[in-house]
């Protein structure tokens, strides 16, 4: 089955669920862990806001939905990071693929990080229309 949200593919009822409150999001808390967090945290401050229709807080309380990433060194400059959205239940309603916990990129610190956030970026659009 291709992933949810591609284009043409219709979304399920759970996945329709899922991506209302994902598109109702207008503020993220980004929550980041592990290796280079501080650095991969300050990469995405600017990046998200840009690629996506959300803004950023810092307060968990004000937040529609948390984003929550985990970040794995790996040799040479390369890491690997792993993303959700989740709504204020802890709920994954991103990705919407089912049975996924998050979506996992590898590679160069900042090919990585652009498109995670271009995905990301690319899903909500997808979404959009599809509503």
């Amino acid at each position: 089955r291709p992933r949810a949200g591609a284009p043409g593919e219709p979304l399920t009822r759970s996945q329709r669920a899922s991506a209302a409150g994902l598109l109702e999001a207008k503020k993220v808390y980004l929550q980041v862990i592990g290796a280079r967090h501080e650095q991969v945290r300050k990469y995405l401050l600017p990046r998200l806001p840009a690629d996506n229709q959300f803004g950023l807080t810092d307060n968990l309380d004000e937040a529609d939905v948390a984003l929550k990433v985990t970040v794995a060194a790996a040799r040479q400059g390369r890491l690997a990071l792993t993303a959700h959205l989740a709504d204020a239940n802890g709920k994954a309603i991103w990705p919407l693929t089912p049975g996924t916990s998050g979506r996992q990129y590898k590679g160069p610190f900042k090919k990585v990080i652009e498109t995670f956030s271009l995905e990301l970026a690319g899903d909500l659009q997808r979404l959009g229309r599809q509503k």
